[in-house]
């Protein structure tokens, strides 16, 4: 039976999956898994081992603290960054002061 935080571990998962247009077998074959395994962490199940989650994590570039309690490098943090540092230095200025309106807290 899943838990809540096993479940949301699992939806992380399946998040960097779909993101990556990546089946579960296509996943569990990147990692040097079973199919099985990566539905039982994406469905939440508890007997799912953390080296798993590791190479998951590994796999998608994303912090485990992302996959485990959700703070820290999210899957499309990288994309973000990569394409805000191929921008001209101007460019950069603007989407600076874009942020800013919307997200003024952070000004």
């Amino acid at each position: 039976m899943a838990d809540n935080k096993n479940f949301q571990i699992g939806e992380r998962i399946r998040e960097c999956r779909k993101l990556k247009s990546m089946s579960q077998s296509e996943l569990a074959e990147a990692i040097g898994v079973s199919d099985n395994t990566i539905s039982n962490m994406e469905t939440g199940n508890n007997n799912v081992k953390l080296e798993n989650i590791e190479k998951v994590a590994d796999f998608f570039k994303v912090s485990l603290d992302y996959l485990v309690k959700g703070v820290g490098q999210a899957p499309s943090d990288d994309d973000f960054l990569n394409r805000y540092n191929k921008l001209l230095q101007a460019d950069k200025k603007k989407m600076i002061e874009f942020m800013n309106i919307f997200f003024p807290e952070t000004a």
